[in-house]
């Protein structure tokens, strides 16, 4: 089957700093990435023909991020769309969004993202002026990508209820407390992520779950109670593959990632695995392509 890895970043550290890549602690992530070098882990996980479109994801709060992603995404046929940043409180986001989308590459900006997990309390998600926010969103066509903590999902499901017609998409399964192994914790995770799902505009991503994990020392089944609770919620067709990349080598690689999300969903028929690996991204963003059918029954999963 082929894949649209939905969760990509790259970045220039010269054109645009990444103030939050903590040299100690995250050595193996702490120099530039490009589409090239992502290229080349494909190549060496050997899933490089598998994987048929990228989403590139925003990192910081910055415009010229934006600039920098839909430039890469213009030059290349594999980059289908990008998730970019826009201040959605400013007055004048309508004219911004039309800006952006006129520039090279602007025609693939699908998303924006907003990092609502470094804010306190719920962040943008309960601002006096959300709703203006998410209302920008509306009137652009534009899908919203959440990277929040788990203790903000519950804040998350009220705005996604509340507007029905934007798609929200929820990166690294809203980040359940793998790390802890505390039970009592994942359980109201899950309970949090089902209200989310409960919201037939809502999708989320099978990313980012080993840094949320022990580093060094995660197994793919500490994976299944999350990975189970997402595919019992959202259903296979509001579900999707990110690998997170570059952030995702500071527990592992590429090849270990698709494994560990095959084993857990290999249990689904032929079409729902289509779904998370291709189609689920496919709708969520309105990617304009025809790989997901035509990769189905092919070698892989």
């Amino acid at each position: 089957m082929y894949i649209i890895d939905t969760h990509v970043h790259v970045w220039a550290r010269a054109e645009v700093p990444q103030p939050w890549i903590d040299p100690d602690t995250m050595a193996a992530i702490d120099r530039d990435f490009s589409p090239t070098n992502y290229t080349e882990a494909l190549e060496e996980s050997g899933h490089a023909e598998r994987v048929r479109g990228t989403v590139l994801v925003q990192t910081v709060h910055s415009t010229e991020e934006t600039e920098y992603l839909l430039s890469v995404a213009a030059g290349s046929t594999r980059i289908r769309g990008v998730v970019g940043w826009v201040d959605l409180l400013d007055p004048e986001v309508d004219a911004e969004v039309a800006r952006l989308r006129a520039l090279a590459g602007g025609s693939k900006l699908v998303g924006i993202r907003h990092q609502i997990q470094e804010e306190e309390g719920d962040g943008l998600l309960a601002h006096p002026r959300a709703d203006q926010a998410f209302d920008a969103l509306e009137r652009a066509g534009l899908a919203f990508d959440l990277v929040i903590r788990a203790d903000q999902i519950e804040a998350a499901a009220r705005v996604a209820a509340a507007h029905p017609r934007v798609t929200f998409v929820l990166d690294h399964l809203g980040k359940p407390p793998l790390a802890t192994k505390n039970q009592l914790l994942l359980d109201e995770w899950a309970g949090n992520l089902r209200r989310f799902a409960s919201s037939p505009n809502t999708f989320a991503k099978l990313s980012g779950l080993s840094v949320e994990a022990n580093w060094s020392t995660w197994e793919a089944m500490d994976m299944a109670f999350p990975v189970a609770t997402a595919v019992d919620s959202f259903g296979a067709e509001r579900l999707m593959f990110g690998s997170d990349w570059p952030v995702l080598r500071l527990a592992g690689d590429f090849r270990r990632w698709l494994a560990t999300v095959e084993a857990l969903t290999g249990h689904l028929v032929e079409n729902q695995r289509n779904d998370i690996w291709c189609g689920s991204a496919q709708r969520a963003y309105q990617l304009d392509m025809t790989d997901c059918e035509e990769g189905q029954g092919h070698a892989g999963v």
